[in-house]
């Protein structure tokens, strides 16, 4: 079994139950089966870095714990560990593998726009998709896709302008996993892994 703590959800029990049931769709269209990853929506980065050492700390027969977080900037690195303990001082726990640290790169978002055509079903006219950016989305920043984001979304009927609270988790579960992967090496290091510690993947 594959868990997985995900910066996520924020601090409500509400919000944290569509970040956990978004994460378990996409894992469903990814081809996943009878040995489906768990998410865990462990809220706040720090908190979800929490959950992952205290997991590592105290293992559990059969179960391959992974941490799964924004890097919030374009990692200078290949290594993910090495990019958190420059970014947010966090170190390695002891016994912990390279596998074991994931990251969204730069942010969720990125992921989202990696699949424009399900942004545009969901937020229906007037959505202005020539505002999400194609290529290589991962050299992008956080905060240039949130705008692109915002932009496309600016006069959406019905939805309205993007909400992250609102609207992030919705989009997640939406979008095509297959897309993702073409468009995010990260994210394909991501389902590779998944691949390889669940056993139960489709390719």
């Amino acid at each position: 079994m594959v868990t997985i703590f995900v910066e996520g959800g924020g601090n409500t029990k509400a919000l944290r139950a569509e970040c956990r049931q978004a994460f378990q769709e996409l894992f469903r269209k990814a081809g996943f089966k009878s040995l489906m990853p768990r998410a865990v929506a462990a809220g706040p980065r720090d908190a979800a870095f929490k959950a992952f050492r205290n997991s590592i700390d105290k293992p559990v027969a059969g179960e391959f714990v992974v941490l799964l977080v924004d890097s919030e900037t374009i990692p200078a690195a290949a290594n993910v560990w090495t990019h958190l303990k420059s970014r947010d001082q966090w170190k390695k726990p002891v016994g912990a593998t390279n596998d074991q640290a994931q990251l969204m790169v730069a942010s969720m978002e990125t992921w989202l726009i990696s699949d424009p055509g399900a942004l545009a079903d969901y937020f229906g006219r007037n959505f202005k998709r020539h505002q999400i950016p194609t290529g290589r989305l991962e050299e992008r920043s956080k905060d240039d896709v949130y705008k692109a984001i915002k932009m496309a979304t600016s006069a959406a009927i019905p939805k309205g302008q993007y909400g992250k609270a609102r609207d992030s988790f919705k989009l997640l579960a939406r979008i095509d996993p297959a897309r993702l992967r073409a468009s995010c090496s990260w994210a394909h290091r991501f389902f590779t892994m998944l691949e390889t510690h669940s056993r139960a993947a489709t390719p």
